[in-house]
């Protein structure tokens, strides 16, 4: 593995470790009800991949910590994500866009993007998103990531 990378995920590990009990919701008065819409599929996807969910899942790392979703296309971790449907649906045959990015969230080594490690989830996460979030996650995150489109 590359220093400047093996670097990068330890000091990523590191700043998520010392994160993990921050996503605890802070509430000032619990009898108050909150009143909100009730937020699509395309909006759940996009809060569970920004990591602003709350709660979050236990051991979820959002998506955002490692993939970018710019128009330049410049990458970080992982591949940038920005029209990632039109690419994804052209990646393994037979399989459509939704399908091919539902497997990769699940299991992201299953198909590994040239020029990017393998077992990065595993070495960040600790363990695979199906071991973490639950298919009507998965679907959300999906929904967000098919609507993503070029700038």
């Amino acid at each position: 593995m590359r220093p400047l990378l093996h670097l990068q995920i330890m000091l990523l590990f590191l700043t998520l470790l010392a994160l993990q009990g921050c996503n605890k919701p802070f509430v000032t008065n619990p009898s108050l009800k909150q009143v909100t819409a009730t937020p699509t599929s395309q909006e759940r996807g996009k809060a569970l991949f920004e990591g602003t969910v709350a709660p979050l899942p236990e051991g979820f790392v959002a998506c955002k910590t490692c993939h970018l979703v710019t128009g330049d296309l410049s990458s970080s971790i992982g591949p940038n994500l920005m029209g990632v449907a039109a690419r994804a649906g052209t990646r393994i045959a037979g399989l459509s866009a939704a399908e091919y990015l539902r497997r990769s969230i699940a299991k992201h080594d299953e198909y590994l993007v040239e020029g990017f490690e393998p077992s990065m989830v595993l070495a960040v996460v600790g363990k695979d998103y199906t071991e973490i979030l639950t298919p009507p996650q998965l679907d959300d995150l999906v929904a967000y990531l098919i609507k993503l489109n070029e700038k």
